[in-house]
């Protein structure tokens, strides 16, 4: 089913994730975990100076009900349940694994929730990707 679904994936030919312009500050990569509703305030400071926050999972839902809007949010987990993460647009943009389920690609398409697509380390998973130009290689 794993790869089933990266090739579904695949065949939508949405963009990749490209390179980022640099910024001062650190990226704020923001996880769930009981340490989160004490830092949320050092988050907000971070962002407000220009860090980029990248939340994983369902932490986009948390920090946008507390004014902090994620500039991505980042799934990997390819259960059809994990749709409850997208059920609005939390974030900038949403970088997606091309292993997780179809229907989280169709309900962000129906949404216009911004999809990025990304590949996780996988053996066996080059087989279901299409070949990379060496100039698209070297383009960032």
């Amino acid at each position: 089913e794993l790869f089933s679904n990266v090739d579904a994936a695949v065949k939508r030919k949405l963009p990749g994730i490209a390179a980022y312009d640099p910024v001062t500050m650190p990226a704020v990569i923001v996880g769930g975990g009981p340490s989160l509703a004490s830092t949320v305030e050092k988050i907000r400071e971070f962002q407000q100076h220009g860090a980029r926050v990248f939340a994983l999972n369902n932490t986009a839902k948390y920090l946008h009900e507390r004014g902090i809007v994620p500039d991505c949010q980042i799934i990997i987990d390819s259960r059809a349940a994990n749709i409850e993460f997208v059920r609005e647009r939390w974030a900038g943009e949403l970088l997606l694994a091309s292993q997780c389920h179809p229907d989280l690609f169709d309900h962000c398409e129906k949404i216009g929730y911004p999809v990025r697509l990304w590949h996780p380390i996988i053996d066996g998973i080059e087989k279901y990707l299409p070949p990379v130009k060496v100039e698209d290689a070297n383009a960032d």
